[in-house]
């Protein structure tokens, strides 16, 4: 009799068969975990525009020369930031420019003469929305449905 080493071909179709298994089982469980980091991450970042913005009333409370004060119009309306992605500025005169640590998201942003921070919608990473109402971030799913 012949002893043989190693495994058939049958042996090794076999385990290819069962790795081909797992891996379909298993690669949408990843992806599901991936998208959901990336949704905390831009949640994160929203709440980093609401800090931003708050440090920005705080130095305009002490009326700092990169902070100027509420115009008349500004503590009706509020102070409107525009962000493209790259920067937040407002549109007065002098602009000011938001530190926002995170990403930069795409829309407009208010900040109240009160210091209460709103925006109707947010958008990250052109992909996720994300609303402000009273400081408190949600995610907005139908503005965003189409991305």
């Amino acid at each position: 009799m012949r002893t043989t080493k190693g495994f058939t071909l049958i042996e090794l179709l076999a385990v290819i068969v069962i790795l081909a298994i797992i891996a379909l089982i298993a690669t949408p469980v990843v992806l599901g975990i991936i998208d959901d980091a990336r949704k905390s991450a831009a949640a994160d970042s929203a709440y980093g525009v609401i800090s931003a913005a708050k440090l920005h009333f705080a130095e305009t409370l002490l009326n700092t020369t990169t902070a100027p004060s509420f115009t008349d119009e500004e503590a009706t309306t509020g102070r409107v930031f525009t962000c493209d992605g790259s920067t937040c500025k407002s549109a007065g005169d002098p602009a000011v420019t938001l530190n926002i640590d995170g990403t930069i998201p795409v829309g407009t942003l208010t900040l109240s003469s009160s210091g209460v921070v709103s925006s109707t919608e947010l958008k990250f990473n052109g992909k996720y929305c994300f609303s402000i109402t009273n400081g408190t971030v949600s995610r907005d799913t139908t503005t965003c449905a189409a991305t």
